[in-house]
C-alpha cells in the first residue's frame, strides 16, 4: 500500500511541476523594437503569459 501511495505522490508532483514553467529574461537574437524587452514568459496548460518592459522617451 505504501508503494502505491508513493508512486501516486511522485506522479502528482511531476504533473504539477510539468503544468507550469517560468522563463525569466529569455535570450533572443534579434529585435526590431529596441525600447521593448521581454522580462518573463510563463507557460501554463491553458495560457501563455508574456511580461514586457517598455521604455518610452517623449520628445
Amino acid at each position: 500500500m505504501k508503494k502505491i501511495l508513493l508512486v501516486f505522490a511522485f506522479a502528482l508532483v511531476g504533473h504539477v511541476l510539468h503544468a507550469q514553467k517560468i522563463i525569466k529574461n529569455p535570450e533572443f537574437s534579434a529585435t526590431t523594437a529596441t525600447n521593448v524587452k521581454i522580462k518573463k514568459i510563463e507557460l501554463y496548460d491553458t495560457i501563455t503569459k508574456i511580461d514586457f518592459e517598455v521604455k518610452y522617451y517623449p520628445k
